[in-house]
């Protein structure tokens, strides 16, 4: 078997307790912009953890943004394959007020509806954290 797995940093918004190279981050719209596709490509992505400190409604547009990019990809190449990952439950330590459940169950709402009617296939791992009581 001839597989390669990469695996790359998004764009801002960003959070990390650890130092960031900031010239090393690139815009996850530009990268899928770069990626012609095929069928022998898989495709695999996760929104979500890095924006519940904001506004629902930025995260809906970073939502919009990535729609747009992985229809031109799926229109350049339609045999590539898509997966994407909504966000999962997880222990809150700290800032329960922008990191809780319930946040990011309104992300998954929104979620669901951009992609919508896509063909994509999705990773629910919200049901999986919840049945596995894990975080």
């Amino acid at each position: 078997n001839d597989i390669v797995v990469q695996w790359k940093t998004h764009g801002m918004p960003w959070q990390t307790g650890g130092e960031i190279v900031f010239f090393d981050l690139h815009p996850a719209v530009n990268q899928i912009n770069t990626i012609f596709g095929g069928p022998n490509v898989v495709l695999v992505f996760t929104f979500g953890p890095h924006f519940s400190p904001f506004p629902l409604r930025k995260y809906i547009r970073a939502l919009i943004k990535v729609r747009t990019a992985l229809k031109k990809l799926l229109i350049r190449n339609p045999e590539t394959i898509v997966i994407l990952k909504n966000t999962n439950t997880r222990k809150v330590y700290s800032d329960i007020l922008h990191r809780s459940d319930l946040l990011s169950s309104d992300m998954n709402k929104a979620f669901s509806m951009v992609f919508q009617g896509m063909k994509v296939g999705f990773v629910d791992a919200w049901d999986m954290t919840v049945a596995y009581d894990s975080w």
